[in-house]
């Protein structure tokens, strides 16, 4: 009996290392050839450059991932959205960014150099606001 729940507890534990190390970094993972990298994490919605050339908002069903055009580094990701984001759009010097989507009726703004959420606007359903 001892020997059974031993095996038992070293394939749960083996399943959970594989597990995580397979969940670490998909940017890289599976890459069409000539492709950099992959964009985001979960189905990607909408995908909009910011005015000033510095960022790339791409909105999915996690969140709104933020890149810097320059570096391609991941420099934020932006939660709290109800649903999938489909709509983005940047200010004029590229600072704040607004999102949205379908499904939600707030309008998130967020600080693109902090990535700190910097306001709401709620819409009420069924108005043109």
């Amino acid at each position: 009996m001892k020997n059974r729940f031993l095996l038992f507890t070293l394939f749960l534990l083996n399943i959970s290392i594989l597990s995580i190390s397979y969940a670490q970094d998909n940017t890289q993972a599976g890459l069409p050839e000539g492709a950099i990298a992959r964009l985001g994490k979960g189905g990607i919605n909408i995908m909009r450059f910011s005015a000033n050339g510095k960022y790339l908002a791409v909105g999915t069903d996690v969140g709104v991932w933020l890149y810097d055009i320059a570096t391609g580094e991941e420099t934020a990701l932006f939660t709290g959205q109800r649903g999938q984001v489909n709509a983005l759009e940047f200010s004029q010097d590229g600072t704040v960014l607004a999102s949205s989507g379908y499904e939600s009726p707030i309008i998130q703004l967020w600080n693109t150099d902090t990535g700190e959420k910097r306001n709401h606007i709620e819409l009420k359903k069924g108005t043109n606001q």
